[in-house]
């Protein structure tokens, strides 16, 4: 067996990856005759047949993505009513069951159909299904203005018709309108003639922009419109035929927010309870951490009873003179139905006024508010306080809200199926308050980092859900690690307490040593040890640092 180890370990290095049994069989009576040694075929064949490297499985056949197909008839003109038929294509993973269907109509036209309301369907064959939407180009019964108008169509499967259990269950498709004046749509007009034996290539081409659109050809021409914005304008062709109807297909692209591995209390922790919290941290090796505060409502200031408390570090005269310049109760930071509240506190109780505050590039002070609003969902802010005082020293951090900011309307019944399931796995039937609030303005946590004071410590206020992963952009529990994909796990507070749920591969978190599968939760307990990817993290009660 040592020769034949010698053998191994003056072979193995010079293989590929990609070597048959027969290939590595050879080199290895070639390495015996060199080193002088007596190695018969059918044991070189043994030692080849381990020494090949284990096939990979085959990736996962793709799955086909449902289509959605709307014939406009006339395509929808200014001060008109149009009544455009919807057609969906669902692939074969997707004709088990009726899917449910939202459409809503931007507000500034007029229709009748509540948007909460699910559209009646009819079947039209085997995976089709069609509905109209009728609505109006106007507004309040008056011509609306010309412009860009939306209309969001989100698509639910039930999980249970689906064949592929990955599959994704939720879609969602903006259809956006171009609507222009139709006196400026007359004042252009292009010309095209191919002389009967042209190639005329209109690829891509945006015409929209031209009243009236002729073109010429020939029985020996060939005009290519293949993806062209030709939506608005008449197009007139030589010979003219009678006109087809304006038909688009659109691909319809998975709620992300909404797919992951189905949530399930993991067998490991069936029977532990979690510890009840109303602020936790993860505790990072080097003593830096990330305070969780799922409140509404969260003051910062130098108030030692408040949930974020700041003092100017590393404590020294200087430093302390410049504490007492922010109030005790210098800011609020408050969730509503709106989005989110930035207030100055105003005056202290004895009657001075300690700076104000600069956000979002908004100067407020005395009592003011600004209100960060949906529209400010994923953008990059920034917070400073105290402002505008007689000296360099000020706190500033980077403010990131994080949630849905898509043109489609927060979709209920996607975030009730959710809440279900999650409610259903931790074994409650209780609704957290601020899912609430979350439904209105889509903002799910946000992101509070400290610039140059006391950088490795940041606050996450933990609305509905706070993303963990590799990603800055998309995770407020942010964790920089190769080993650790995108999005790896989810924070989320249920029953005043924190659960994780790993949204990842199996192999990706461990807590306590054990193991996750992709789809476990798990209830967090004080002191619990958590491995995310190759970093250590120990769950904690929040503790602020130097207080």
């Amino acid at each position: 067996m040592a020769d034949h180890q010698k053998l191994i370990e003056l072979v193995q290095p010079q293989l590929q990856g990609d070597e048959t049994v027969e290939a590595i069989t050879k080199k290895l009576l070639g390495a015996a005759m060199v080193l002088g040694q007596k190695l018969d075929d059918k044991t070189a064949s043994e030692l080849a047949e381990g020494l090949v490297s284990p096939a990979e499985p085959p990736p996962p056949p793709e799955v086909a993505m449902p289509r959605l197909i709307v014939d406009w008839g006339d395509y929808p003109r200014l001060g008109h009513r149009s009544t455009p038929h919807f057609l969906l294509l669902c692939p074969d993973a997707y004709q088990q069951g009726r899917p449910q269907i939202h459409v809503q109509v931007d507000d500034l036209l007029d229709n009748d159909f509540p948007a909460d309301k699910v559209r009646t369907m009819r079947s039209e064959g085997p995976g089709l299904w069609g509905f109209h939407v009728p609505f109006s180009l106007t507004t309040e019964g008056n011509h609306c203005l010309p412009g860009h108008y939306v209309i969001n169509v989100s698509v639910k499967y039930h999980h249970r018709d689906l064949v592929n259990s990955q599959a994704p269950e939720a879609f969602h498709c903006a259809i956006r309108l171009r609507i222009q004046d139709p006196e400026m749509q007359a004042e252009r007009t292009l010309e095209i003639d191919g002389d009967g034996k042209s190639i005329i290539n209109l690829q891509g081409q945006d015409l929209s922009d031209y009243g009236r659109v002729i073109i010429k050809g020939g029985d020996k021409g060939i005009i290519n419109l293949h993806n062209s914005e030709t939506l608005t304008p008449e197009i007139e062709t030589d010979p003219v035929d009678t006109p087809a109807a304006v038909t688009h297909t659109f691909d319809l692209k998975p709620e992300m927010d909404f797919q992951g591995p189905r949530p399930h209390l993991s067998p490991g922790f069936a029977q532990d309870q979690p510890t009840r919290m109303a602020m936790a941290m993860f505790l990072f090796e080097d003593e830096s951490r990330i305070l969780l505060i799922p409140k509404p409502r969260v003051t910062i200031g130098r108030n030692r009873g408040i949930p974020i408390v700041l003092r100017f570090l590393p404590r020294s005269a200087e430093n302390d003179k410049h504490s007492l310049n922010i109030s005790r109760d210098h800011l609020t930071l408050e969730l509503g139905h709106a989005g989110l509240l930035v207030q100055d506190r105003g005056e202290d109780r004895h009657g001075g006024h300690t700076g104000a505050l600069y956000v979002a590039d908004q100067v407020v002070q005395d009592g003011e508010d600004h209100l960060l609003g949906p529209d400010q969902v994923n953008a990059n802010l920034s917070l400073e306080l105290p402002y505008g005082l007689q000296y360099d020293e000020t706190f500033e951090f980077e403010l990131d809200i994080f949630g849905d900011d898509s043109d489609l309307a927060y979709d209920a019944s996607q975030a009730d199926e959710e809440l279900r399931l999650l409610l259903q796995a931790v074994g409650t039937g209780r609704k957290p308050p601020l899912w609430g609030f979350v439904e209105h303005n889509g903002m799910e946590s946000v992101r509070l980092r400290r610039r140059r004071n006391l950088e490795q410590e940041q606050y996450v206020l933990l609305y509905r859900k706070g993303l963990i992963g590799n990603s800055y952009s998309r995770c407020p529990i942010y964790i920089d690690d190769d080993e650790l994909p995108a999005v790896a796990a989810q924070l989320v507070y249920l029953d005043r307490a924190f659960w994780l749920h790993n949204l990842g591969n199996e192999g990706t978190v461990t807590v306590e040593g054990q193991v996750l599968e992709a789809g476990e939760m798990v209830p967090l307990r004080e002191g619990m040890q958590l491995q995310l990817g190759q970093t250590s993290v120990q769950f904690q009660q929040a503790q602020q640092l130097h207080l």
